[in-house]
């Protein structure tokens, strides 16, 4: 959707002053290192701890609906305490669809290495304070954040991005959501490559340690990731196009126990821009993200629950400025 900031959201952005030279050698790092910098060279300004409504038009935030009154009583079932002792008590959520999620739950509260065995993170035992995007990292697969991202079947993708004259980057993401269909000779069912909603997953400390319970800090170079993978689900995205169009991209980042969703929208000024040696200063992109979702809470799921279902309806609606929707909807004349 078409975004403006009112007069209170512009006076708390956060963003970086700097030259817009797109060929600088500086930029050409992979999009888990892009920093200050990049910020600034893209006009990113980020407006953090935004209500929904802010993210995606609000008609789509579920009411009375059919999925969300069916799921509601089950994701909200455990308590905290309930959660910090699922594994003995999970005979009794046995017909829960969320009973796996829980136990999941259950491993991020209740341990404190934040690595999946199997994975490079595991491989290279990582410190608590460590950071999945390390440079030492850099162009291998990022790790989930403990072991509930699994539920979401993640593999890392990677996504061009390219800027200036001659330079493209890769960002890599934990997964994403994609479209489905059927392979026209084998019958098989196949998801595509293109993300509809790209997934990123860190241990809770991801780049500035903090305790449990204390508000994230802010971070260039987490920004810089977000946008990173924003800009390339955005380029992925118009490449499905015979026109280019505005594009929305949205990203669901997960940190610790913490959901957000993550959203921006790049015109096609833009993404001309992009593809030049500068962004002129009026061309600001504007990086959304939510309010945090704590998953140990119960209004935290029933939140994230409401917000998953509102950014589908919108995604599958056609209202969405997704350029894989945009095709799909053109070639069945809708």
């Amino acid at each position: 959707m078409k975004f403006e900031p009112t007069e209170e959201e512009f006076a708390k952005r956060i963003e970086r002053h700097g030259p817009s030279d797109l060929n600088s050698p500086k930029l050409k790092v992979s999009g888990s290192d892009w920093n200050s910098e990049h910020l600034a060279a893209f006009r990113a300004s980020l407006l953090d701890g935004l209500p929904l409504d802010r993210l995606f038009p609000s008609e789509y935030l579920p009411g009375d609906h059919q999925v969300l009154n069916a799921f509601l009583p089950k994701i909200r079932e455990p308590s905290e305490d309930d959660l910090k002792e699922f594994l003995s008590k999970r005979g009794d959520y046995i017909e829960n669809p969320f009973a796996s999620f829980f136990l999941r739950l259950q491993n991020a509260i209740t341990t404190g290495v934040a690595y999946i065995p199997g994975t490079i993170g595991h491989a290279r035992n990582p410190s608590n304070t460590s950071d999945l995007s390390s440079s030492s990292n850099e162009d291998k697969d990022e790790e989930p954040s403990k072991q509930m991202l699994s539920l979401l079947e993640p593999s890392a993708r990677s996504m061009a991005i390219s800027f200036g004259f001659n330079s493209e980057v890769t960002a890599k993401t934990d997964g994403g959501l994609y479209l489905t269909y059927n392979d026209s000779y084998t019958g098989s069912s196949k998801h595509g490559i293109v993300p509809l909603i790209s997934f990123e997953a860190k241990r809770r400390h991801a780049h500035h340690h903090r305790a449990a319970g204390e508000e994230e800090k802010y971070s260039d170079a987490l920004l810089g990731q977000e946008l990173a993978e924003l800009l390339g689900n955005a380029m992925a995205n118009v490449n499905e196009l015979v026109e280019p169009t505005d594009q929305e991209a949205f990203l669901l980042t997960l940190h610790g126990t913490h959901l957000k969703l993550v959203v921006a929208r790049f015109t096609t000024t833009y993404l001309t821009c992009v593809k030049s040696h500068s962004i002129p200063e009026n061309e600001k992109l504007w990086i959304r993200r939510s309010i945090p979702f704590q998953l140990k809470d119960r209004e935290g799921r029933e939140g994230a629950l409401r917000m998953t279902i509102g950014l589908l309806e919108y995604i599958r609606s056609g209202a969405s400025e997704i350029g894989l929707m945009q095709a799909a909807f053109s070639f069945s004349g809708q």
